[in-house]
């Protein structure tokens, strides 16, 4: 998933999504990163929501 389809599932702009992982030292490693594009697995991007921040997801 992408910082995009991230922003959907929280409802946030890509812009609040990138502060969030920049600031998150425990956000999960992109499973691909280029340079100007990363994507991370959902399920992993999902178990880190569930941690971090309760109720935003399900």
């Amino acid at each position: 998933m992408t910082s995009s389809d991230i922003a959907s599932l929280l409802d946030i702009s890509q812009t609040a999504v990138n502060k969030m992982i920049s600031k998150a030292d425990d956000f999960p490693s992109p499973v691909v990163q280029r340079p100007n594009f990363r994507a991370w697995r959902r399920r992993d991007v999902e178990e880190w929501l569930r941690r971090r921040r309760p109720g935003a997801i399900d």
